[in-house]
């Protein structure tokens, strides 16, 4: 077999070029290993979004006040202390775990794209 880059018969069975050390040969166990961890990260940010999701909603509901009198309802109250605390911590939840599923799902199918052209 001869290298791609630099035109030097190579053994068969070598992973690199003994003269350029160009890499010939792609370990495909060890990118399915990796791709499957990225899937893991992947699924992981999932639940990072769907918590961060569940600390707004609970912080919005927090922040609506409806006691007082019964009929009385004293409106969007979203800035008291608990509330936006909960709504904050919702939000920082949310993006982290989008920001995770998109680096991650990046990288992945940049791996999957290496696999299928090897």
């Amino acid at each position: 077999m001869k290298c791609p880059k630099c035109g030097s018969d190579v053994d068969d069975e070598a992973n690199f070029c003994s003269k350029c050390g160009f890499k010939l040969k792609v370990n495909t166990e060890a990118l399915k290993i990796k791709i499957n961890e990225f899937r893991h990260k992947i699924y992981e940010g999932c639940i990072s979004m769907a918590l961060g999701l569940g600390l707004m909603f609970f912080g919005v509901w927090l922040g609506f006040n409806f006691v007082g009198t019964k009929y009385e309802w004293r409106g969007l109250t979203l800035f008291k202390e608990p509330a936006f605390f909960f709504f904050v911590a919702g939000s920082i939840l949310l993006i982290s775990g989008a920001i995770r599923w998109i680096y991650y799902d990046y990288k992945k199918d940049k791996l999957l794209k290496q696999l299928e052209k090897d």
